[in-house]
């Protein structure tokens, strides 16, 4: 069973190894599950998931994962998709005919309702306690 930990991916840019940093300074309990040399995924909501070695800084006292981005899975919802796709509808519109007509408006309708399934994903996350650890999940492979 490998454990899933949400990250920010962009902490890689500030690691001289381009390591991924595993925010265990707001989860205590990550002490317990995290060893050197274990398999991880690390993950964004509605972004990649990819997996990655545990490895422990003792220079600057903090969790890394290694990630193997050959692993790299696209995590982008549903949701998210018909989002980027009504989004990308409203733009040619607008580049087409960029008075406020009525066929954009339903679009902004069907965007905002999107938009507010995405919200509700991610406050069910942060409810559940899932914002830096979730536990494993069946994916296909």
């Amino acid at each position: 069973m490998t454990n899933r930990f949400r990250v920010d991916f962009h902490t890689a840019n500030a690691d001289a190894e381009g390591r991924v940093y595993l925010p265990s300074h707001t989860h205590p309990e990550h002490g317990d599950i995290l060893q050197p040399g274990q398999s991880i995924v690390m993950y964004t909501p509605h972004d990649i998931e990819v997996e990655a070695i545990v490895e422990y800084d003792n220079e600057h006292l903090h969790w890394y994962g290694r990630a193997d981005w050959s692993t790299q899975r696209d995590l982008a919802s549903e949701n998210l998709r018909n989002y980027w796709e009504v989004a990308s509808k409203i733009r040619q519109w607008r580049d087409e005919d960029d008075t406020d007509s009525t066929k954009e408006a339903i679009l902004k309708v069907q965007a905002v309702d999107i938009w507010s399934k995405l919200l509700d994903d991610e406050r069910s996350w942060l409810r559940d306690g899932g914002y830096y650890y979730v536990p494993p999940e069946p994916h296909e492979s």
